[in-house]
């Protein structure tokens, strides 16, 4: 059932994603295998029903470690994914990530978060920030999943800096969080619920009552409201609503004002 690893499934791609951040490709090139510690050894044994090889696993002190070798089908996971050895300094070709469909898209994006992202509580404040952290051979590939993770939320939503040896994708914005666990709980995949359960789905940050605002001020606009209504109407002061037109280029109803 390794085979299963080679299909264009939700599930699948979540999986490639985690291993592509906590996998290796090993015995030149024919054996899979798959680590982890503490509570995160059950995505080990998920992983192992999933391709129904839980006997593959092998237990010792704190870690459980999926071992599976397949001289035809290993090869041809790595070949499909683009998968190298000693992938911290060669790091995975994830071209093809260019052609997924939005929704493998962010299962990968998902699981390669829950292999390598850290989330965590911004200082002060209730809301979140992801960062994956990687050696800095990964910058291009961060540059990558940030566009197309872009592409799919909202734009410009990822930063990627690199320094001296590490390269870092940092999402700070809480819209884009909360969509992707939105799309996590909606696709049905397998993540890490302790990981995740920071991202609060009821909260609603500075950013989105902003966003907020400009979509009631653009649909009054439409409605041929004038400055002056809109700004009775949501109870704002009109030099605001004045600058949210000018600042997101909203175009009022032609003849008002």
């Amino acid at each position: 059932m390794l085979n299963k690893l080679l299909n264009d499934t939700l599930e699948t791609y979540y999986w490639i994603g985690y291993l592509t951040a906590d996998g290796s490709i090993k015995n030149n090139g024919r054996r899979l295998s798959f680590s982890q510690t503490g509570v995160r050894k059950q995505q080990v044994e998920r992983l192992a029903n999933y391709i129904n090889k839980p006997n593959n696993i092998c237990y010792y002190n704190d870690v459980a470690q999926l071992s599976v070798q397949n001289k035809e089908l290993v090869p041809a996971i790595a070949k499909k994914f683009g998968f190298y050895p000693r992938k911290t300094y060669n790091p995975n070709d994830l071209s093809w990530l260019c052609m997924a469909s939005k929704d493998l898209l962010i299962s990968f994006v998902i699981g390669l978060i829950d292999g390598d992202g850290c989330i965590t509580y911004q200082s002060g404040r209730t809301d979140c920030r992801l960062v994956i952290k990687l050696h800095s051979s990964w910058f291009r590939n961060l540059q990558l999943l940030g566009k197309l993770i872009s592409n799919v939320t909202l734009p410009d939503t990822c930063s990627i800096t690199k320094r001296n040896d590490t390269a870092e994708l940092v999402i700070s914005n809480s819209i884009t969080l909360k969509l992707l666990k939105q799309e996590a709980l909606h696709l049905n995949l397998p993540f890490l619920i302790k990981k995740w359960n920071k991202i609060n789905l009821d909260f609603v940050s500075r950013q989105e009552r902003s966003q907020q605002r400009v979509i009631a001020v653009q649909y009054l606009l439409d409605r041929e409201m004038t400055k002056a209504e809109i700004a009775k109407k949501l109870m704002i002061a009109p030099s605001s609503i004045t600058l949210i037109i000018k600042r997101n280029n909203l175009k009022a109803y032609k003849g008002r004002k």
